[in-house]
């Protein structure tokens, strides 16, 4: 019986059509794994696509204020050059801001400005205010030394439409060689 299965084991011939049948099935398996392959590959490039192209969350933080300089002219009349930084990670465009700068124990000034400018994602502008400061605090000023100051009020944009409350404490330092001028 073994000499039988040995000669049919020596006496296979590969045909043709044997190796043809072999070679379909081997490109079978191969075409099989390459769709797996691109599967994944087309799986992985959707999700980086997926995370390339979403979204930031819309995030609109309140707007902080507070003075970059004080100049006080011969005349007395002072303008302040205002910071307006924005946190949102979107542009807002600011309407007017309602305000009140307190310096040392005295009220300074009140007033509104109208700002109607647009500023960028986490940007920020100097803004030129004309302050008709209190004798007061033009009195305290002439002391030439360093001052606390509040500066407080209601910002109002106009897209998006939103109303923010600030307050700023800060100090303002006289400027030297530069008489009148605080930052």
């Amino acid at each position: 019986m073994i000499g039988a299965a040995h000669a049919k084991l020596t006496s296979f011939k590969p045909t043709r059509k044997r190796f043809l049948l072999a070679s379909q099935a081997l490109w079978v398996l191969m075409i099989d794994m390459f769709q797996w392959n691109r599967a994944v590959l087309a799986a992985c490039a959707g999700m980086g696509l997926v995370a390339c192209v979403s979204e930031r969350p819309r995030v609109i933080g309140a707007p902080q204020f507070s003075i970059q300089e004080l100049q006080i002219g011969a005349d007395k009349a002072a303008t302040a050059r205002v910071l307006l930084q924005n946190y949102s990670n979107i542009e807002v465009t600011f309407a007017d801001v309602d305000y009140q700068l307190t310096i040392g124990a005295v009220d300074a000034a009140t007033g509104n400005y109208v700002i109607n400018l647009p500023i960028g994602p986490e940007s920020s502008e100097s803004l030129p205010i004309e302050l008709a400061l209190a004798d007061a605090a033009l009195q305290q000023m002439k002391a030439n030394t360093t001052l606390a100051y509040t500066l407080s009020g209601v910002v109002r944009s106009s897209s998006p439409s939103r109303r923010f409350e600030f307050n700023y404490e800060g100090r303002l330092s006289p400027v030297p060689g530069k008489k009148g001028a605080w930052r």
